[in-house]
């Protein structure tokens, strides 16, 4: 497995099994991209503090913000999937929306 995808929902805090799971993944020593979706129902300034916020109850993890409806982080997605693909060089290509 190349990378696991965790969502968590960007408009409200980690739940318990949020924590879970995180910590499975870890245990595992599965490379994880954390992805807070549904950033589209936030202002900006609740996406910087909600991005904040969830960062640093994982630990300071880096947090990818993401709408299905807007299309905001698909880029960032495929991007870290892409890279972390074994043996691959994809020189900044992703897919198109």
């Amino acid at each position: 497995m190349a990378l696991v995808i965790q969502l968590v929902d960007s408009r409200i805090p980690p739940t318990p099994l949020d924590f879970q799971l995180a910590a499975w993944i870890d245990d595992l020593a599965l490379q994880c991209l954390l992805v807070a979706t549904k950033a589209d129902k936030l202002s900006g300034n609740q996406q910087a503090a909600q991005r904040r916020r969830i960062s640093e109850a994982f630990g300071d993890k880096p947090v990818t913000l993401a709408s299905a409806t807007t299309g905001e982080g698909c880029r960032e997605i495929w991007k870290s999937i892409l890279e972390a693909l074994p043996g691959q060089r994809f020189a900044g290509t992703t897919p198109r929306d």
